[in-house]
């Protein structure tokens, strides 16, 4: 398990050796390195990743200024460069940032970017990206793995509060990448926890990719289906059987002229050749936001498991033969599994 050094800002207690044993005293289950009044920095302190840390003893006194707004999302911001998140009112925790759920974000991005610079819908965003979100009446502080905003929602926060500032509203699709690592934020249940809390915010849906069980989840807000399917899968269903039927014809049509030799054929050969690899993708299993169910405990959050066990690969640990069709705002947006790493 990693540690991470987390800085002070100086409107906040300064570290001591008493300041740092109530901090100890209130985080009594978990293992805080050892404070040296001599040697240790008074702004700096070292927590372990992926574990929750009260950090009430820290947080600045009664007299903070208002003005300054909630000092949990002042801490998180001064710390930006960090992945880290947090709980309302004093509650904070390092992503894990490990290699294979790294490599794997990077894929996830990739595709978001991609398919965003093709429809300049809205924005997209990495784990750099710090959202406040109100949830059940409690407020959450989340970097999500990638992310969408739409235009609209973007522009309406003004340039020089989200430069530094928390987003004050959620995106509105959000991908999270479960690590490896036997820590207690990767655990199944809090990883399914937090995908809840961002449908529960406002989220309209989102993906959480489990590579280390296995699974992948889908999830999103049960008012916009229609007995568990969303309204945009009908035609997404048609658009992919019209498509495979027109590459088909394409294939056809690109052989009999190959057939009778009137045009370069070399060339219609290559075409040939990317059109039945691309025939070949699209009868991997495709997977909808439909037969979603609702999410226990949680008001109008809806999911579906898929198992990724068993599923092909194009080389082995490369991806899996597997595509996601997205909906609502990223209506058009694959997720295309093969191109993510699985370790």
């Amino acid at each position: 398990m990693n540690n991470c050094e987390i800085l002070l800002p100086k409107d906040f207690t300064q570290l001591s050796v008493g300041v740092y044993q109530q901090l100890v005293t209130s985080n009594k289950n978990i293992n805080l390195p050892h404070y040296n009044n001599k040697t240790s920095p008074p702004n700096k302190f070292i927590i372990p990743s992926g574990t929750s840390i009260n950090i009430a003893p820290l947080l600045p006194s009664k007299y903070w200024s208002m003005e300054k707004g909630d000092p949990l999302a002042f801490i998180l911001e001064f710390n930006q460069d960090l992945p880290l998140e947090g709980e309302h009112p004093c509650t904070i925790w390092v992503k894990d940032m490990a290699t294979t759920p790294c490599t794997q974000n990077i894929s996830f991005n990739f595709q978001l970017i991609n398919w965003n610079e093709i429809n300049g819908l809205g924005r997209d965003l990495d784990g750099q990206a710090l959202f406040r979100l109100n949830a059940n009446g409690q407020t959450f502080y989340y970097k999500p793995d990638s992310a969408f905003i739409c235009n609209a929602r973007f522009y309406a926060v003004p340039p020089a509060y989200r430069d530094i500032h928390a987003f004050p509203t959620h995106p509105d699709f959000v991908i999270e990448v479960s690590s490896f690592s036997n820590i207690p934020s990767n655990e199944l249940n809090n990883q399914l926890l937090k995908m809840c809390r961002w449908i529960r915010s406002g989220v309209e849906s989102g993906v959480l990719f489990d590579g280390m069980r296995m699974n992948i989840y889908l999830f999103c807000q049960t008012n916009i289906l229609v007995n568990g399917r969303h309204a945009q899968v009908q035609g997404q269903q048609l658009a992919h059987n019209n498509e495979i039927i027109q590459t088909q014809n394409d294939i056809q049509q690109y052989q009999n002229d190959i057939a009778i030799a009137n045009i370069n054929v070399a060339l219609q050969q290559l075409e040939v050749q990317r059109l039945q690899q691309k025939l070949q993708t699209m009868n991997w299993q495709q997977v909808y936001f439909e037969n979603m169910i609702p999410y226990p405990a949680f008001q109008n959050v809806s999911y579906r498991t898929i198992p990724l066990v068993g599923i092909p690969a194009p080389t082995p640990n490369r991806g899996l033969q597997l595509i996601v069709h997205c909906i609502g705002f990223v209506n058009g947006f694959n997720i295309d599994l093969s191109k993510v790493w699985i370790r």
